[in-house]
C-alpha cells in the first residue's frame, strides 16, 4: 500500500473540492457558539475524571484561541494531558500533519487501554 503524503495547502485544496461550501448564516452561528459556549470549571472536571484520556493541544501562535485558554482547560482538567507546540497556530492538524496524527494514535490507544484496564472513574 502506498502512502499518500500531502502538504496542508493541498489537503485544504482536496477537502474543500469534496466539501460543500458553508452558507453564511451556518458560518455566523458556528462562530456566535464558539464565542458564546461556556463550560463551568466543576464541569470540566467531571469531564475529565469520566473520560478514559482527555487531550489538550494547541500552538503557541494560535491567534483564534488564546492559548492561555487552553492552559485555562488544563488547570480545570488535571488528568488532561497539555500540550503547546510551539510556532504553531491555531489549525494544527494541518501545520503538523504526520505529528499530530501520531498524537491522536497514542491518544486513541491510551484512552482505549484504560476502559480496558477500568482505571476511569464514574
Amino acid at each position: 500500500m502506498k502512502l499518500l503524503i500531502l502538504t496542508p495547502c493541498e489537503l485544504s485544496k482536496a477537502r474543500a473540492a469534496v466539501t460543500r461550501i458553508q452558507k453564511p448564516p451556518g458560518a455566523i452561528s458556528q462562530m456566535w457558539a464558539g464565542f458564546t459556549h461556556h463550560v463551568q470549571p466543576e464541569r470540566l472536571a467531571q469531564i475529565s475524571k469520566t473520560i478514559p484520556k482527555v487531550l489538550i493541544v494547541t500552538g503557541d501562535q494560535d491567534h483564534l484561541v488564546r492559548p492561555s485558554n487552553s492552559a485555562y482547560l488544563k488547570k480545570c482538567m488535571p488528568e488532561a494531558e497539555y500540550i503547546v507546540w510551539k510556532d504553531t497556530g491555531h489549525v494544527v492538524c494541518t501545520q503538523h500533519v504526520g505529528r499530530f496524527n501520531a498524537l491522536l494514535e497514542r491518544v486513541f490507544l491510551e484512552g482505549e487501554a484504560r476502559l480496558k484496564g477500568g482505571q476511569v472513574v464514574d
